[in-house]
């Protein structure tokens, strides 16, 4: 069985290099479009959803934070490079390139498929030590339609397939961690 959380620690990008990108419709290079996400303040969240994100008595340390568009273009970014990356390295897995064989071998079972429109969900927080952090959660609208609750609260759940993901972004660092994709349900 595939492994669904793949850890990009040494995964990185140039926060310098920001290119004003969408993740709302195919994820690739266009005009920024917000109305595919949902900024959620950290502070709507319940303690349970906080230490799901944020493992340990970590998240007792946060304090809420905001995104400007610079941050949001940036995250946007992050989402397509992660998507590819993740996508790659699934290619190396031995028991994939086998199941590539097999013409009935769907492989968008375990990739996730940059054609498909993306909601992004994002939980900003600032570090005692200033650094501003991102939970971000991006869903398929194929599967989940677009509605007030996914611009208010987090998805919660698991096996929801490669239509679901999430990672974390340090955007004072331009660290990538913890990049989770649902498996197969």
């Amino acid at each position: 069985m595939l492994p669904t959380f793949i850890n990009l620690s040494r995964y990185k990008f140039v926060a310098g290099i920001l290119l004003v990108l969408l993740v709302s419709g195919p994820l690739a290079a266009q005009k920024l479009d917000t109305s595919y996400s949902a900024v959620i303040p950290y502070s709507s969240l319940p303690d349970w959803t906080r230490v799901r994100m944020w493992a340990d008595d970590h998240h007792l340390s946060l304090k809420p934070a905001g995104l400007d568009k610079k941050e949001i273009a940036a995250i946007f970014k992050v989402c397509r490079e992660c998507v590819a990356d993740y996508n790659k390295r699934i290619d190396t897995i031995p028991w994939f390139k086998r199941s590539m064989e097999d013409t009935s071998f769907n492989p968008y079972r375990y990739k996730v498929d940059p054609s498909l429109q993306y909601f992004v969900q994002m939980v900003p927080v600032t570090e005692q030590n200033g650094d501003k952090m991102v939970f971000v959660i991006c869903i398929c609208t194929r599967d989940f339609p677009v509605n007030d609750d996914l611009r208010k609260k987090t998805l919660e759940g698991i096996d929801f397939g490669t239509c679901h993901f999430q990672f974390k972004v340090d955007l004072t660092t331009g660290k990538v961690f913890d990049i989770w994709v649902d498996g197969d349900a």
